[in-house]
């Protein structure tokens, strides 16, 4: 039998309480981007819980939002009393009593001791299309994005994304690219320049390959939690691709496993080059911004400080 919900009331409260005290977080990127990577690396650290994906500002809040616009409409239309409208302050305290519980929720399920953890994440990509929202809900959280070369990200999407996609495969990588990509980069950039990298650290894909350490260390002092040695050892070897693949090494591929090839430049083994240039030439202005060069060999480029 359900339990009855004025004892649950109580519980409910507390609940938002105990989850107010922690730092939120955000990983977003667009997707194939390696938010995963990047969550469960964060996650090796004892003070900080990344793993769970919740979706919930992408999409259930904007369900919310229309939800009481509808229902206004309809109590102005119809005669109903304007002391029923539903605030916007109101659906923003209901949005954020939902996240806290699901922080929480990540809390209990990593085991971790809550008197040691600092930080909760939420590792949804497309929460970087939601980053006004999420800050009007939790005004002091903070984002790491994570950018990845557009034409890996693509081929990435071709092997987990496209495999019940009806398009041809050159329709569907154009898209990927000059719309998805585009879309959530132009998101982390706008939000970048807006609240400044206190806020929204952009880092790339190419550079946790090159100089996993460092870029490491830059999001532990970004979150502000423990960037000592140690820290960013537990960090590594949490996020160590044989771990999380099964044993394999970066470069041997397994097509069916979420975690396929681990490299950078494999796009030059899927993507035929006057394709990947033609979809490029569409983002090139992002691409500069973000040190990826149309004709340049794989993983060259600046490292992008912000």
């Amino acid at each position: 039998m359900t339990e009855n919900i004025e004892s649950q009331l109580p519980q409910w409260l507390g609940i938002i309480q105990a989850a107010a005290r922690f730092q939120k977080l955000f990983i977003t990127g667009c997707p194939k981007s390696g938010t995963t990577w990047l969550s469960t690396t964060l996650n090796g650290h004892p003070q900080v819980v990344a793993a769970g994906e919740g979706r919930f500002a992408w999409r259930l809040f904007p369900l919310l939002q229309q939800a009481g616009g509808i229902f206004n409409t309809d109590q102005k239309n119809n005669g109903g009393s304007e002391q029923a409208y539903i605030y916007d302050a109101e659906l923003q305290l209901v949005m954020r009593s939902f996240s806290e519980g699901i922080f929480l929720r990540y809390l209990a399920a990593s085991g971790k001791p809550a008197s040691a953890v600092r930080v909760l994440a939420d590792k949804t990509p497309q929460h970087i299309l939601s980053v006004p929202l999420l800050r009007t809900l939790y005004p002091s959280c903070k984002f790491i994005n994570i950018v990845r070369d557009p034409r890996d990200a693509a081929t990435s999407a071709l092997f987990h994304l496209a495999l019940n996609d009806p398009r041809p495969k050159d329709k569907y990588v154009e898209s990927f690219i000059t719309e998805s990509w585009k879309v959530h980069v132009e998101a982390a950039v706008a939000a970048q320049e807006r609240l400044g990298p206190s806020v929204i650290l952009n880092v790339r894909y190419e550079d946790m390959h090159r100089d996993e350490r460092n870029v490491i260390r830059r999001c532990l002092e970004h979150i502000g939690v423990d960037w000592s040695e140690s820290s960013v050892e537990s960090c590594v070897q949490s996020g160590s691709f044989e771990k999380l693949s099964g044993g394999r090494k970066r470069g041997q591929t397994d097509p069916k496993s979420f975690y396929r090839s681990g490299t950078v430049g494999d796009w030059q083994n899927h993507l035929e080059l006057n394709l990947a240039r033609r979809c490029c030439h569409a983002v090139k202005n992002l691409m500069d911004r973000f040190g990826y060069e149309i004709d340049a060999m794989p993983g060259s480029g600046a490292t992008v400080a912000a």
